[in-house]
């Protein structure tokens, strides 16, 4: 309500998770110290997590499956979700995804979160599915036209794009928009090299891989 909207935000750089040296896995969030350019611990996490997603959604962070040990075939993946509440400082666990996910893609559309594709003990994903935080519940949506992990995208102006991945044993050029009106995937032109473990990012209506 207004009565409890907040009244002010900053915006700050935080690294969630990861591996360490000595093959050891993270449980810490770190924030970026503008001021003195320094790296500092914000809070730890309730599990250590490794090729996992984060997203932001209504002020609080989200971080979401991934996996507990240094595994690249997907067989220690998880499906748990917890939320942090930055003003209190605290966690909570959410409702879990309906599939252990790692290697996948997830971000923020229209105060939901949406997970895309990945990797388990099953093999490469392509399922996609929606949370929504009013009913903490996660439900399918059309799948991928083939499974795939290692993918990447974004939201520009309201839509969002996927991009590249590992499919059909080779990495993707593939770029597809997702039509939430008709629940499909639209095939849009493709990247000029085929990419997997990128990054994509929206800067001014504009996206870059």
């Amino acid at each position: 309500t207004p009565r409890t909207r907040m009244r002010s935000t900053k915006e700050v750089i935080v690294a969630v998770g990861g591996e360490l040296p000595h093959h050891r896995v993270s449980n810490q969030v770190m924030i970026l110290d503008e001021l003195d350019f320094t790296w500092k611990e914000l809070t730890r996490m309730p599990l250590k997590r490794v090729d996992h997603c984060v997203a932001v959604l209504n002020h609080f962070l989200y971080v979401v499956g991934g996996q507990v040990t240094l595994n690249s075939n997907g067989k220690e993946s998880i499906g748990t979700v917890h939320r942090y509440d930055p003003c209190f400082n605290k966690w909570l666990q959410m409702c879990p995804m309906q599939q252990r996910r790692a290697f996948f893609f997830l971000t923020a559309l229209n105060s939901c979160l949406v997970a895309i594709g990945g990797k388990n003990e099953q093999g490469a994903l392509a399922s996609v599915e929606i949370y929504n935080p009013s009913e903490n519940r996660w439900k399918y949506v059309h799948r991928l036209d083939e499974p795939s992990y290692a993918l990447s995208g974004t939201v520009v102006n309201g839509q969002m794009y996927v991009t590249g991945g590992f499919a059909s044993h080779n990495f993707s050029q593939m770029c597809y928009q997702y039509d939430e009106h008709s629940d499909h995937w639209l095939p849009k032109c493709k990247m000029s090299i085929a990419r997997g473990f990128h990054m994509t990012c929206s800067v001014r209506g504009m996206m870059y891989v």
